[in-house]
């Protein structure tokens, strides 16, 4: 049986279609995930925020605030998307919550507030003076990276061996782990141990790293 339906004017149609779009009945959303945490490598070298959204006014100047403070101003596009990238604050130690903010500036409505972490980038080996092949506490965090943190062990800029060394805990990559210091009998002299999360040696790693000099001595006997 043939079936009737009645059409809305044109401008029924149009109002129709901005009322129930997604961006206009939800306000701002992020357009992409945010990571869970951000790493902190040195002073000025911290991991950048990438930030995408959509919902916001046409041509709209869009306000970033990290932990309250506003660090960026972008303008939305005529489709109400933004895209910035933004650097947190230094974290020299340990790691933070991290609140990130974006709010239109002439209606403080449309805004967007998520949170993450920010770690600092580390690994510290205790006690700080022992034997080669004595077993040490190995403590890291920062290794975001998915797949286990490993150490290789360099001798006049040659890598002599790598070991894989933990698996770091989400969502800052920390471990803490017990293993021997040298896994092997170390020759005398100046060694690099560079801990990442590249299972083959690369001298320069896509994923943060930690090298930690040390200096392999000869013990006298009976001390």
């Amino acid at each position: 049986m043939p079936i009737s339906r009645s059409l809305p004017a044109a401008g029924a149609l149009a109002a129709l279609l901005t009322l129930c779009s997604p961006a206009a009945a939800a306000g701002p959303v992020l357009a992409g995930p945010l990571k869970r945490c951000y790493v902190s490598v040195a002073e000025g070298r911290t991991e950048p925020v990438v930030l995408s959204a959509a919902g916001f006014g046409a041509n709209a100047p869009v306000e970033v605030r990290l932990d309250g403070a506003p660090v960026a101003t972008v303008t939305s596009s005529g489709d109400g998307r933004i895209y910035a990238r933004v650097h947190p604050a230094h974290q020299s130690r340990g790691e933070r919550r991290l609140r990130i903010e974006l709010r239109e500036r002439d209606d403080p409505r449309h805004r967007i507030e998520v949170t993450s972490r920010v770690s600092a980038l580390s690994v510290r080996l205790r006690p700080r003076s022992a034997r080669a092949r004595s077993v040490v506490t190995w403590t890291g965090r920062g290794f975001t990276a998915p797949g286990p943190v490993h150490v290789h062990y360099l001798k006049g800029g040659a890598v002599r061996r790598s070991v894989r060394l933990a698996v770091p805990r989400r969502p800052c990559g920390v471990f803490r782990v017990r293993r021997a210091q040298f896994p092997f009998s170390p020759s005398l002299g100046a060694w690099v141990l560079q801990v990442d999360q590249q299972r083959p040696f690369t001298p320069v790693p896509a994923t943060p790293f930690v090298q930690l000099p040390v200096t392999v001595q000869r013990v006298p006997t009976g001390s």
